[in-house]
């Protein structure tokens, strides 16, 4: 098989965990770029990183690059790519543009200009114009402008990587799921110690522990991919994938638990729960924060803090206090991870982070807060 050009998308911060998943995957040339990570490889890499990959957003096959200093430029060698190896007449398709150009300063613009350079191609040959389709197309094509550089590419996941499929009910404000396998990731979660979830929402840390603990690859939830509408597709190595996955399932017993002040979320989890075998080992409560407890030594407390006092939170600051003390007199012996898009309410949790990580959250700069708690008070260790 010939080799690829890739880019996996992914969010800032999680660059590293997707570079691992890639290497994984059997990708090579792999050079990390800011939230993606670009690569070589077959159409295999191609289909595990699809499968595997908990933290990737999509990952996209170069086309063609060029440089174009005009609309007519970008149209005339947009038209010239042999476009029927990459779709047919009958497929509907999209085309989504990001651009960092004062040439194509209007990413609209440059879309539409390459929609009809692909239309155009195939009229010419065929004598009608294959259909644009926005939602749900057959073939997803993305365009990339930096300054007169610019790529072409298919986006081989279709839908992107965080719609896993179990996750039909959320509140306001969900966690998308590849940050939160992010976030488990960096906290070093071990399959083998409880892991807590006081501020739950709709269950996604811990549905995405829970596939972490049991090495279960995401593409086992029953998803379709974009490149399963590709022409040339190798529906037998997909089967290949699949299969290979499900061998490396670790059969394992997790004690993984979540809370949350507001039943509704906590029914909300327990229908998504539902929607998978995998997540039998879950427990869901409802309960207030403040009066969660744990009987276990040391564990793991991963929470995505509410951030906004528009969530009906009350008092934001408070709330924030009231998280510091309950992890320091109910958990001692864990270790917390905190995150939150409000930086300012961190501050208010009165307990001195080990480790300050920067994220984002719907584009919005965000903070993973590591907090070690001890029994009594913290002694240091004068032994050598």
């Amino acid at each position: 098989m010939s080799e690829l050009k890739l880019i996996a998308k992914t969010f800032a911060g999680l660059e590293d965990i997707v570079a691992q998943e890639v290497r994984d995957a059997g990708g090579k040339k792999i050079k990390i770029k800011r939230r993606a990570v670009s690569f070589e490889g077959d159409l295999e890499v191609m289909y595990r990183v699809n499968f595997s990959s908990r933290c990737a957003l999509a990952v996209l096959m170069e086309v063609k690059q060029f440089y174009a200093n005009s609309a007519d430029d970008l149209y005339r060698k947009t038209r010239d790519i042999n476009w029927s190896n990459h779709m047919m007449l009958d497929q509907t398709f999209s085309i989504h543009a990001t651009t960092y150009s004062e040439v194509f300063s209007h990413s609209k613009f440059a879309a539409l200009k390459v929609k009809d350079a692909i239309a155009d191609f195939f009229r010419d040959i065929y004598g009608q114009r294959p259909n644009v389709r926005v939602d749900h197309p057959d073939v997803r094509i993305e365009l990339h402008i930096s300054d007169n550089r610019c790529t072409l590419l298919l986006n081989s996941s279709g839908e992107a990587l965080f719609k896993r499929g179990y996750r039909e009910r959320t509140g306001k404000a969900p966690m998308n799921e590849c940050l939160a396998a992010g976030i488990v990731q960096l906290s070093e979660y071990r399959s083998s110690e409880p892991l807590v979830d006081f501020a739950c929402g709709s269950g996604t840390i811990l549905f995405e522990a829970c596939l972490i603990a049991k090495n279960v690859a995401p593409g086992l939830l029953g998803r379709r991919y974009g490149f399963e509408n590709w022409l040339g597709f190798q529906s037998k190595l997909l089967e290949q994938i699949k299969s290979d996955a499900q061998n490396a399932i670790q059969s394992v017993s997790v004690n993984l638990k979540g809370y949350d002040i507001d039943r509704k979320m906590i029914l909300f989890c327990r229908h998504n729960k539902s929607n998978s075998a995998f997540f039998e080992d879950i427990r869901f409560y409802q309960s207030d924060l403040r009066n969660v407890e744990t009987e276990k030594e040391s564990g793991l407390i991963i929470s995505n803090l509410p951030f906004d006092e528009r969530l009906k939170v009350g008092n934001l600051n408070r709330l924030y206090e009231d998280i510091g003390t309950t992890m320091k007199h109910h958990f001692p012996g864990f270790r917390g991870y905190l995150f939150s898009s409000n930086i300012e309410a961190l501050k208010c949790i009165g307990l001195k982070p080990t480790l300050k990580m920067q994220l984002f959250s719907g584009g919005i700069k965000a903070s993973l807060r590591r907090y070690d708690l001890y029994k009594g008070s913290k002694r240091p260790n004068k032994s050598k």
